[in-house]
C-alpha cells in the first residue's frame, strides 16, 4: 500500500520506506548539529498552483468516494466544493471510481466484493453487474468507463491473473476480455468518439515501468503513446490530448498533458504536492483531480492554464476517484443483474488496508519536509494506527492468503506506532537539548520505521490492490 512507483506504476503515492529513510538521515544529521528544533519544508509551486477564487469553476458536478473512520461512501458536489449530498450508505467494504455515463444518469462503481456496480445518479438503482470469486480468487475491478453511446462499461481485472481490459454491456450481458499480453493492461479509458481506448501498460505490479497506450475498442492494434512512467490516463472532450500522472523524478507525482499526435506534451503541475487521477470537465474548461498536500488528500480542481482550488481537503479521512458528470439527458435507468454483494471477509480486511493503509500514507506524507517527523504528525500516525490495528483485530478472514495479510498488516501498524513513540521521545529530548537521548531514540525510530516499510512492502505484495490512494 505504501510502495512507491517512482516508474509511474499505478497508486503512484509516498513510499513509507522510501520517505521514511530520508526522515532519518535529517534526523541523524539534526542529532549531530545539536540544533533539535524541528522545521516544516516550504512548499514552493508554479504557475499551476495556489488558489483563486471558485466564482468562475465550471457549473458541473463532481462525484467522488469519501473514506472517514475506515467506512467508505460516494457523494456529489458542485465544482466548488457546496453542495454535497450522499449517494451510497457508509459502508467499512470499499466503495469507490464513480464514473458517469455519458448521458449523466447513470454512474459505474466499485463495490461490494470488488465487484463493477451501478447505480441511477442520484443514488437509486443500486446493484451489481459482474460476481466476484472471493474469498477463492481476489478479484478486483478497476477504472471502469463507459462507451460513448452508453451501451457498453470497460474496465480492467485480474480475474485471470494478470491484469486485462474486459467489455461488458450496461444490462451485464456480453461479458467479455480484450486481447492483451503478459503483461498486465490497467485504467482503461473510452476515447469521447468511441473509436480508442487509452490504457496504462506494467509489468509487475511490484514495480517497473508503466506506459500509456492506444487500442481499438476490440482491443486490437495497440500502440504506445508515452513511456515516460505515466498512469491513469483520462481524455479531454475533444479527444485530442489525454491528461495522466506520473513521477517527476524528484519527491512528486504530478499531472502530465499528452498529445495523441505524440507532440507537445507538458507538465502540468509541479511543487511539494502529489496530484493524481485526473479528469477533465465535460466542456473542457476544468481539471478535477486528488491533491496529496501537506497530510491532507482531497479533491482539487483547475481551470485549464489557471491555478489550483482545494474544494475537499479533510482533515482526516480522505476523498477520491473524482469524477464529473455530464449534462442530463434523460436516459436509460440501470439494470443491474443483482444486488451489492455482501463482502466476504477477505475483501472487508483488503477494504481495510486500502483505507488505513492510504490514511498512513498520508498521515507521513508531510515526513521528508520535517526533522524529524514533528509531534502534530506523530500523534496523528498513533490515533490512526490506532483504528487500523482495532480494523485488523476484529477482521475474520476466510483464506490462509486473507490470514497472512492480517498478519502481516497488523505488524506493519505495530512497527510505525513504535516507531513514532521513539521520534516523539526524540522531540522531546531536542526540546531539552539532550544530545546523547536524541541520538538513542532516533536510531531507535530508524530501526523500527524501517522495519514497518518492510512490512507494509509485505502486505502490499499480498494484496495487490490496485487502487491509488
Amino acid at each position: 500500500m505504501l510502495v512507491e512507483r517512482q516508474t509511474g506504476m499505478k497508486r503512484l503515492r509516498t513510499s513509507l520506506d522510501a520517505a521514511l529513510v530520508a526522515v532519518v538521515v535529517l534526523v541523524v544529521a539534526a542529532a549531530g548539529a545539536s540544533s533539535g528544533a524541528s522545521r516544516a519544508g516550504v512548499a514552493t509551486f508554479a504557475a499551476w498552483t495556489g488558489s483563486h477564487s471558485p466564482r468562475a469553476l465550471s457549473p458541473f458536478t463532481l462525484a467522488y468516494t469519501s473514506y472517514r473512520g475506515g467506512l467508505s461512501a460516494i457523494y456529489t458536489m458542485k465544482a466548488d466544493g457546496t453542495g454535497k449530498q450522499q449517494l451510497t450508505t457508509a459502508q467499512p467494504a470499499f466503495q469507490g471510481q464513480p464514473a458517469y455515463s455519458p448521458d449523466g444518469g447513470r454512474i459505474a462503481y466499485v463495490c461490494g466484493n470488488f465487484e463493477l456496480c451501478v447505480m441511477n445518479a442520484d443514488g437509486s438503482g443500486q446493484g451489481r453487474l459482474t460476481t466476484g470469486r472471493w474469498p477463492e480468487t481476489w478479484e478486483y475491478v478497476d477504472h471502469p468507463t463507459w462507451s460513448p453511446d452508453g451501451r457498453e462499461i470497460a474496465f480492467a481485472s485480474n480475474a485471470e491473473g494478470k491484469f486485462h481490459v474486459y467489455v461488458i454491456n450496461a444490462d451485464g450481458t456480453g461479458l467479455h476480455r480484450l486481447p492483451g499480453t503478459s503483461r498486465n493492461d490497467d485504467d482503461p479509458a473510452w476515447s469521447p468518439d468511441g473509436t480508442t481506448i487509452a490504457f496504462d501498460r506494467y509489468r509487475s505490479w511490484s514495480g517497473g515501468s508503466s506506459a500509456i497506450y492506444l487500442m481499438n475498442p476490440d482491443g486490437t492494434q495497440p500502440r504506445r503513446l508515452a513511456s515516460s512512467g505515466e498512469a491513469l490516463p483520462s481524455w479531454s472532450p475533444d479527444g485530442s490530448s489525454l491528461v495522466a500522472h506520473g513521477f517527476d523524478g524528484i519527491d512528486n507525482t504530478h499531472l502530465y498533458l499528452l498529445r495523441v499526435s505524440g507532440s507537445g506534451g507538458r507538465q502540468l503541475t509541479h511543487g511539494d504536492c502529489d496530484e493524481t487521477d485526473a479528469a477533465y470537465s465535460p466542456d473542457g474548461s476544468t481539471l478535477a483531480f486528488e491533491r496529496n498536500c501537506r497530510g491532507s488528500l482531497g479533491i482539487a480542481v483547475a481551470e485549464v492554464g489557471r491555478r489550483i482550488h482545494r474544494i475537499s481537503a479533510p482533515q482526516h479521512g480522505f476523498d477520491s476517484h473524482p469524477a464529473w458528470r455530464p449534462t442530463a439527458t434523460g436516459g436509460p435507468a440501470t439494470t443491474p443483474i443483482a444486488p451489492p454483494s455482501t463482502p466476504t471477509g477477505d475483501a472487508l480486511l483488503a477494504s481495510s488496508y486500502f483505507q488505513w493503509g492510504a490514511q498512513a500514507s498520508i498521515d507521513i506524507f508531510p515526513a521528508p519536509d520535517l526533522i524529524p517527523p514533528g509531534p502534530r504528525v506523530l500523534r496523528r500516525i498513533l490515533a490512526d494506527d490506532r483504528h487500523a490495528l482495532n480494523a485488523f483485530r476484529a477482521a475474520r478472514p476466510e483464506t490462509a492468503k486473507g490470514k497472512r495479510l492480517k498478519r502481516t498488516a497488523t505488524a506493519a501498524f505495530r512497527f510505525l506506532s513504535a516507531a513514532a513513540k521513539q521520534y516523539l521521545l526524540y522531540n522531546r529530548a531536542a526540546a531539552r537539548g539532550n544530545i546523547r537521548a536524541m541520538d538513542r531514540y532516533g536510531e531507535a525510530g530508524e530501526t523500527l520505521w524501517d522495519l514497518a516499510g518492510r512490512k507494509f512492502e509485505a502486505a502490499d505484495n499480498i494484496g495487490t490492490l490496485p487502487y491509488p490512494y
